[in-house]
């Protein structure tokens, strides 16, 4: 089966989001033809790896947000790219940009076209906006969003909702029958190889995320002032709203709490070893379609206390860890951390385990069955759509978000380089006046 997948983010950028495409394209490369399609520095073939083949279409990307500058010449060499693999279904991971290229291909092609929803579509501004702008975001989600993604997903032959809560929300969008549970995939004989952690000395609570609103950080730094001294904290992840890390710094400064570790962000291949080396994996995050880290940490054999969402709902049970409702306190929180770490060797071992088994279904060897079985059933039942003024509504759409994040972007660097030589010149100014107090 020849697959193209799609995704707006560069390798190792854009979280969870950003990593699946990547880890689904080398997964389903051990069997099948695969190409990917992502942003880039460059247009053109960024690498090959055995059957898979990563094709880059220059961008412009600053952090984790990322823009491509479409041309005629840009989509020409998109088209024929895609043209050349000659795919048997086009997968993509995002609903704009570069996937919405790749859906006008598809209908243009008489293509299956399939999508994986990382976001909920009924609050997906609210998974990046600070909690400031809620408002807006609520209120773009109710009307033109809204409508966007219901023309989007009634050309989709296939939508992916990666548990049940992500499977009722889309299908407040779409015909359901359309829409398959699969969840994400992972290396999970990696995670296997992790030694179960040893109570004794020291223990290491981890949480690894973007430091936001969402992920809630400062809720565990809160819960932090009810452990004891010898309990440590460690928050893997950069800062995705400015100032939020100020906060939990000035937090921790508040409450006199030198048992936070904040280690920025850290490259996925080093992981793993972050893992090992906790006892327990943490969470208060507000809303988790799946989190890929809960996965990990589970399959490391590390039990997991987190405030419901939809990740801890669907996956902690009591046996492997333990679920708390949204509005539990700090106090309570910290209480049900000593529960899993204060307990006897052998019943902790018992909930490692456990942990560990619940999520072997996650492995790529059983979710790429699923989706091939998607593959082939829609493949059974696709009806070639027109585009028509489909193609030019998208197009409209697609460029404008273009144009403004790459106005954003340029802005933004533009500034940069304005706060650059201000410092410079400041720094110049002192060098002068230093020179000449001492040769006055």
């Amino acid at each position: 089966m020849r697959i193209l997948i799609l995704t707006m983010f560069k390798e190792g950028l854009g979280g969870g989001a950003g990593r699946v495409p990547f880890d689904m394209a080398r997964a389903l490369s051990r069997k099948n033809d695969v190409a990917l399609i992502c942003p880039g520095d460059r247009t053109g073939i960024l690498s090959r790896e055995g059957r898979l083949t990563i094709f880059s279409i220059k961008a412009n990307i600053r952090g984790n947000l990322s823009a491509v500058k479409w041309s005629k010449k840009t989509l020409s060499r998109f088209n024929s790219f895609i043209k050349n693999f000659n795919p048997d279904v086009i997968h993509a991971n995002d609903f704009i940009d570069i996937d919405i290229y790749g859906m006008l291909y598809a209908i243009e092609h008489d293509i299956p076209f399939f999508y994986t929803g990382h976001v909920l579509p009924s609050k997906c501004l609210e998974f990046s906006m600070p909690n400031i702008l809620a408002p807006a975001s609520r209120w773009l989600e109710r009307t033109t969003l809204k409508r966007y993604l219901t023309e989007f997903f009634r050309h989709c032959d296939g939508i992916v909702a990666l548990n049940r809560h992500s499977y009722m929300d889309h299908a407040r969008f779409c015909d359901r029958k359309k829409v398959y549970i699969i969840p994400n995939g992972k290396d999970i004989k990696r995670y296997e190889k992790i030694p179960i952690a040893r109570l004794k000395g020291r223990k290491t609570l981890l949480f690894i995320g973007f430091l936001s609103d969402r992920k809630n950080q400062a809720f565990l730094v809160e819960a932090m002032r009810y452990l004891p001294r010898e309990y440590k904290l460690v928050l893997i992840g950069s800062e995705l709203h400015l100032g939020y890390l100020r906060k939990l710094k000035r937090m921790c400064s508040e409450y006199g709490l030198e048992n936070v570790e904040f280690t920025g962000e850290v490259e996925y291949r080093k992981i793993p070893s972050c893992i090992a080396t906790s006892h327990l994996f943490v969470s208060a995050s507000l809303m988790e379609v799946q989190s890929l880290v809960v996965l990990e940490a589970m399959a490391s054999g590390r039990a997991v206390v987190g405030l419901k969402n939809e990740t801890i709902s669907e996956l902690i049970d009591g046996k492997n860890g333990i679920a708390l409702s949204r509005n539990t306190s700090p106090r309570r929180f910290a209480g049900a951390v000593r529960k899993v770490l204060e307990q006897n060797e052998d019943s902790y071992r018992r909930m490692c385990i456990r942990a560990r088994e619940s999520v072997r279904n996650f492995d790529w060897d059983v979710v790429e069955k699923k989706l091939k079985k998607m593959y082939a059933e829609s493949a059974r039942n696709y009806k070639h759509e027109e585009a028509g003024e489909l193609m030019e509504f998208y197009k409209k759409v697609n460029l404008s978000f273009s144009a403004i994040v790459n106005s954003v972007l340029s802005l933004e660097k533009s500034a940069m380089v304005q706060i650059a030589h201000a410092k410079r010149n400041r720094y110049l100014l002192r060098i002068r006046k230093a020179i000449s107090q001492k040769y006055r």
